[in-house]
This record gives C-alpha cells, structure tokens and sequence, in this order.
C-alpha cells in the first residue's frame, strides 16, 4: 500500500507498472534473501513485463526504493537491460550501513543466517560502491537529507565513484527529506518521471 501513490503517478505519466513482491517478503513463497537470488525476481519481472501487451521491451525502466533500491542497483549491475534507473534512499555500502545503523546490525543475522560466516561475500554482493564500473545505466539517486535509517552518505559515496568512472547519473538530496521522500511525493515522483522521459 505505501507504494501505491508512486505506481498510480508513474502509470499517470503514461508508463505501464509492474511491481514484483520479492520471495519470501510479506508472507510469500520462499526465502527472503535481501539481495541474494530475490535479484532474480527483478529480472524475470523485466522479461515478464516486455510480453505484456502494448510494452515495448526497448524502452524498460527500473524504479527501487530503499531495499529495492539496492535490488535495483544489482540488477543494473547484472545485466538488467533497461534505458534508465532512478533509486531512492537505497544504501551503497552493507558494511557502513551497518557500522553506522544499529537496528540494521541487529537484523542482520535475522536476515542471512550465514551473516557471522559470510559477511564479507554478503557485503560485497550488496554494496554498489565496490562495483560501480558495472553500472552502465544512466542514473538517477534520489536521497532525504534526514534519512534515519541510511544515511545520505551512502548516496554521495556511490555519485562519487560514478563521477570519477564518467558515468551518467545525477544525484539529489532533498533537505530534510525522510527514507522514502514519501512527505514529498509529488516532487519525488517528478523528478523519475522526467529522468525516464530524459532516456526514451
């Protein structure tokens, strides 16, 4: 439900939304990875979505908030063929994110129950600072100055290795903004809607 408003605005904007539930997550069938093989539920959403009638599989686009937006930033990263990405609040870097975040240290184990054993490979897997040269997409990070939860840093440190590696993105910070940047919506949803419109 708390996606619905950005769904409603991007389908509004003339796009057709397909809006995958990760395995595992909410109650569904399997095993929530949080950035494992649930990357794969992103890219068979893709190919799902270029058979749907009236799609145009030239012109994909990717959208991931948060978790979503570090399962946005792998799929890049993999291969994921679209013209443009935009991420919002997504953390960069697993290992800061927990250094930095107490509750995300705390449901780590919870999440990975290998966590102890094989945190270095659950890191570097999830952290797109340490592969940024894979990210060929234009992209769009989108960051609330007062994200609590991950913090803008993270946002900065991956436009920084972008910058130096010459690819194309752009960076905004919202001051004050929260996690999702869901008290501004509207403006938020603008600015997707006129990256993907800037990559047709």
């Amino acid at each position: 439900p708390a996606l619905l408003p950005v769904l409603h605005r991007l389908a509004e904007a003339g796009y057709r939304v397909l809006a995958p539930q990760y395995r595992g997550s909410d109650g569904g069938e399997g095993v929530d990875d949080m950035g494992g093989a649930d990357v794969d539920d992103v890219r068979h959403a893709l190919d799902l979505g270029a058979t749907r009638p009236g799609a145009d599989p030239a012109r994909l686009y990717l959208y991931g908030e948060s978790r979503g937006g570090m399962m946005t930033l792998q799929s890049l990263r993999d291969g994921a063929r679209v013209r443009a990405a935009a991420v919002v609040g997504a953390f960069t870097d697993l290992d800061s994110l927990l250094a930095g975040d107490e509750r995300s240290r705390g449901a780590a184990p919870r999440i990975w129950t290998e966590f102890e054993t094989r945190r270095a490979a659950l890191a570097a897997r999830r952290s797109a600072v340490r592969w940024a040269e894979a990210l060929h997409t234009p992209l769009l990070i989108l960051h609330g100055g007062a994200d609590r939860g991950v913090s803008p840093r993270q946002s900065l440190a991956l436009a920084t290795r972008l910058d130096a590696l010459g690819c194309e993105y752009e960076l905004h910070v919202f001051a004050g903004g929260s996690h999702t940047l869901a008290e501004r919506g509207g403006e938020r949803d603008s600015a997707v809607v006129a990256w993907f419109r800037a990559h047709p």
